[in-house]
Order: C-alpha cells, then sequence, then structure tokens
C-alpha cells in the first residue's frame, strides 16, 4: 500500500500553478528585446537553484525507498522549482528577455513536473 503525504501533494500542485500563474506574467509584461543573452548572475542563480531542487529530490527519493517520510525535502524541492520561474521573472522585469525568461519559467516546470515520492507500507 502507498501512503501519499497530502502536504506534499499540495506542494506540487501550488508549484505547477504558480509556475503557470509566473508564465502568464512574463507572458503579458512589456518586453525590450534586449540582448538576448541574459546577465551571468541570473543564469548562475537558476542553475543554483535547479541544482538544490535535484538534489532534495535524489534525497527525498532516497528516504523514501528506506521507508522514511522527508516532507521538508519534497517541499523545498518545489520551492526552488518556483524559484527558478521567479529569476525568469525577475530577468523579463530587469533585462526585458521575455523568451529566455519563458525557457527558465519551463525549467522550473520541468524541475517541478514528477509527483513527491510515496513510501510503501506493505513490508
Amino acid at each position: 500500500m502507498n501512503v501519499p503525504d497530502d502536504t506534499s501533494r499540495r506542494a506540487h500542485r501550488g508549484a505547477l500553478g504558480a509556475l503557470a500563474a509566473l508564465a502568464l506574467a512574463i507572458a503579458v509584461l512589456p518586453a525590450s528585446g534586449g540582448t538576448q543573452t541574459p546577465p551571468p548572475a541570473f543564469t548562475y542563480t537558476a542553475l543554483a537553484l535547479g541544482v538544490c531542487a535535484i538534489a532534495c529530490r535524489q534525497r527525498a527519493v532516497a528516504n523514501a525507498r528506506s521507508g522514511q517520510r522527508s516532507t521538508a525535502l519534497e517541499v523545498a524541492c518545489f520551492v526552488f522549482a518556483v524559484g527558478v520561474g521567479v529569476v525568469g521573472l525577475a530577468l523579463v522585469r530587469i533585462e526585458g528577455l521575455r523568451q529566455v525568461a519563458l525557457l527558465y519559467c519551463l525549467g522550473g516546470a520541468i524541475l517541478a513536473l514528477r509527483p513527491p515520492p510515496t513510501i510503501r507500507t506493505d513490508r
């Protein structure tokens, strides 16, 4: 039998909803076009948040395989994924690079796409 964690499921749905809202906000904000290359600070920040999301996901899955619940890690994974979308929103607000910002938001959505792991209790 699998035991879902309600907090993690809500965080998953909330992250996907937040990323959809961020993508919509990015799409309607005025864009200047800019240089088409984001400043390195935006890229490094998004990469760091993505790596943190992946690390939290891997640790949460490892804990679930051993029968432990790690709700904080699961929620942190989704928070980091939304953070990548927030970096995209900041990018379009500061630099006016809408297409690159939407790609950042898409990257955050990809990180948040997989639902939280479940724990098997029939061992």
